[in-house]
């Protein structure tokens, strides 16, 4: 849950009333929410609608905040994410181009310094909070056609649970090159936050070989 202020002290009830609160069973309108805040981001609902939380022992002694143009709903989950491409922003279709137009945009205007990628992952994971999104399944993309750690470690810690599924290439002539990289990034990946995990990523099966996936 990402509103205002819910995780700054804990443990505290908190009674929320919002004009609909809906999950993927129901709807309540007017909507109504009580929730025991227990940690940093760790919330337990007890208890869900007008008249359980009316029912419910603690919620005369929950902390009330109204959002009458409001609807609360659980997070929502990005399932495929480029949180690293995040500063390339918004771009007008150009169908005259194709698909390949947009492969060169992100050729062309994809970050390869660590601050550079990291901020952007940084940006990325403020917009998904400001949108409601909790968790998210990342392509950590390659650099130079080289795996990388740097978005994983940065998306580990910045507020957002899932997995970083770390890209990489290896075919033809650069088939070495790949698996040296993608071994090395692997070996070094130092993660210290639960909510994040690590997956592997081949970019498409026409840029990494039967060996590589066998590795």
């Amino acid at each position: 849950m990402t509103h205002p202020g819910a995780n700054l002290q804990w443990p505290k009830l908190v009674r929320l009333e919002a004009a609909a609160v809906c999950d993927w069973r129901q709807v309540f309108m007017p909507g109504a929410l009580l929730i025991q805040v227990e940690g940093p981001r760790k919330l337990r609902v007890l208890a869900l609608g007008p008249e359980e939380v009316a029912r419910h022992p603690a919620s005369a002694a929950a902390r009330l905040e109204r959002y009458p143009d409001g609807v609360l709903i659980p997070g929502l989950v990005n399932a495929h994410a480029h949180l690293d491409l995040t500063h390339i922003g918004p771009r007008p279709f150009e169908p005259e181009h194709g698909f390949g137009g947009f492969i060169d945009l992100v050729r062309r205007e994809r970050r390869v310094e660590a601050q550079e990628i990291a901020a952007s992952v940084r940006l990325g994971v403020e917009k998904c909070l400001a949108a409601g999104v909790v968790a998210v399944g990342d392509i950590a993309g390659a650099v130079q056609g080289a795996a990388s750690s740097v978005a994983t470690e940065t998306l580990a810690g910045a507020g957002l649970a899932g997995v970083s599924f770390v890209e990489y290439f290896a075919i033809g002539s650069g088939e070495q090159r790949g698996i040296r990289a993608f071994v090395t990034c692997i070996e070094s990946l130092r993660l210290h936050d639960p909510r994040v995990r690590v997956g592997m990523s081949p970019h498409a099966p026409n840029t990494v070989s039967r060996d590589m996936y066998l590795a």
